[in-house]
């Protein structure tokens, strides 16, 4: 977890590189939260949402002596006023487990970003990892940015602080395109295929 964009009441914070998820690909760092009483933990990004549509969130969590945590979705239009909050409340356990809440972006509700919050009550200590933020009904696999190249994931602006683009199987797909595009290029013809993360292939 980064700390990046995200702001906490009631809590002392830290990253703890001895108890992340042992899950695929989980970083170097899991956020440690302690707590004496009543607590939030609140990200300030503004993810952008379409009506019509499903949004989930989903976080894996941990705790020692915390029984429960309340998960938030809250929902704005573009001139920053709250349409509606979804809400539910999730079980902490000694384990690592995934948690997850979604939600139906309501068709005509003016909807255009959504942030997300955590809170609940103490005393005790719990960790966070692995949090995302997606358009589904339910959570995927879990990807961000600093995954290896060859997962297909890149940050879509400012590392560890933005979205990120996801292109599954990418180097194979790109490999066909090129070879497709031959057929279909002029012959001699200065060409290139390029995405967000760089150049991808040129003649």
């Amino acid at each position: 977890v980064d700390f990046t964009g995200w702001s906490y009441t009631g809590l002392t914070a830290s990253q703890d590189s001895t108890n992340v998820s042992p899950y695929d690909f989980a970083g170097a760092y899991s956020a440690k939260l302690v707590t004496t009483g009543a607590w939030t933990f609140v990200n300030s990004t503004q993810i952008p949402v379409d009506p019509g549509t499903y949004f989930v969130v989903s976080a894996y969590v941990q705790s020692l002596n915390i029984s429960s945590m309340n998960m938030y979705i809250d929902i704005y239009d573009a001139s920053n006023n709250l349409l509606t909050t979804i809400t539910d409340t999730h079980m902490m356990t000694n384990m690592w487990m995934r948690s997850n809440m979604h939600g139906l972006i309501t068709i005509g509700s003016n909807a255009s970003y959504a942030t997300v919050r955590f809170s609940g009550t103490g005393p005790g200590t719990f960790w966070l990892d692995m949090i995302q933020a997606e358009d589904s009904y339910n959570p995927t696999d879990y990807i961000d940015g600093n995954m290896p190249t060859a997962v297909g994931a890149i940050w879509s602006g400012t590392p560890n602080n933005s979205g990120t683009l996801y292109y599954p199987n990418k180097a194979t797909r790109i490999l066909r395109l090129a070879q497709t595009l031959v057929d279909w290029i002029p012959m001699n013809a200065f060409w290139r295929v390029q995405t967000p993360a760089g150049m991808e292939y040129t003649t």
